[in-house]
């Protein structure tokens, strides 16, 4: 366990310092899942194999990853099933390349900042790595809701509004940041991924029924949701732009009320307890198909347990 829970917070962290020196054009056009995803999984697949790496082996399994990354956001504009795909491509591809390093292949060092590397070729302004004292995992969020991140100010403040006045009846608005909008302003979804990028269906799941469930971006709920989503109207709010990306922040407004965040649930400001995660991990395996026990077995793994082999095949059972 200790081995493979080293690796995993060494890919994070690669991946986080990576991903921190895009701008906002790479994200614009890139989906940091697979441009910073890939170097991370092949430091994590790296680690897993060769504890004791040095720094070289790292360096040629990242440098090796981050030749090949991609991944563009026009899935977004689609119906389509390639935002999952990507996070198998960076598993298996950071992978490979981590077998590649250990058989003895040598990337290019300056893969990032070289005059053909990865900023030359998808940033205007890519900002310095900056490695702190501090773990940066600490600074990942976890979504308590099965929609897409940039939705999740808007449902949180949503959802507090809906418990302090009881109800949102009538017309909705939601104020929230630029990216949140370019990402998820659907108020039409044709399909079950649209729904879960779009703001008029979030919110109008909140007014109707509360908290957003796994289940509730499928066909039916699409269809039952569709006079809902007419009364959430969304705008930008510059304020909330300015704090963005430090701070995921909304503003709700409903009958003359309103409540504003400036950091949702599930942000390291606002962490959520262990007993919420573990509702999202039954919930997760419920859909799956899965035999509740399996969330059970999950949770004692990866809480108390200290066996690299038995979460391995854990996950192998899964997939079967």
């Amino acid at each position: 366990m200790d081995i493979l829970l080293d690796a995993a917070v060494r890919g994070y962290e690669a991946t986080i310092a990576i991903g921190a020196t895009f701008d906002e054009r790479h994200y614009s056009f890139w989906h940091n899942t697979t441009t910073a995803g890939l170097p991370g999984a092949a430091v994590s697949a790296l680690c897993i194999r060769q504890p004791d790496a040095g720094t070289n082996a790292l360096a040629d399994a990242m440098g090796l990853a981050a030749s090949v990354s991609g991944g563009l956001w026009q899935m977004r504009n689609e119906p389509c099933d390639a935002k999952q795909w990507h996070i198998a491509h960076a598993v298996t591809t950071g992978t490979q390349a981590a077998f590649a390093s250990m058989a003895g292949a040598r990337a290019p060092a300056h893969i990032l900042e070289g005059p053909q590397g990865l900023h030359k070729a998808t940033c205007s302004a890519p900002r310095p790595m900056s490695l702190d004292d501090g773990w940066r995992i600490f600074d990942v969020s976890f979504k308590p809701w099965g929609a897409c991140r940039h939705a999740h100010p808007a449902i949180d403040a949503a959802l507090e509004l809906k418990a302090r006045i009881g109800a949102l009846d009538g017309e909705v608005t939601v104020e929230t940041y630029a990216d949140a909008l370019t990402f998820c302003d659907r108020p039409n979804p044709a399909d079950e991924i649209d729904a879960k990028f779009s703001l008029q269906h979030a919110i109008g799941l909140v007014a109707t029924k509360g908290e957003p469930e796994l289940a509730d971006f499928g066909p039916e709920a699409r269809a039952a949701m569709a006079t809902a989503r007419t009364k959430v109207s969304v705008r930008e709010a510059a304020e909330f732009t300015e704090r963005y990306p430090a701070h995921f922040g909304a503003r709700v407004h409903c009958g003359g009320h309103s409540v504003t965040l400036n950091d949702t649930l599930g942000d390291p400001e606002r962490p959520i307890g262990e007993d919420r995660i573990l509702a999202k991990v039954r919930a997760l395996v419920a859909w799956g198909g899965l035999p509740s026990t399996e969330a059970d077995r999950a949770a004692s793994l990866a809480l108390d347990g200290n066996d690299v082999n038995a979460i391995l095949n854990l996950l192998e059972d899964w997939l079967a």
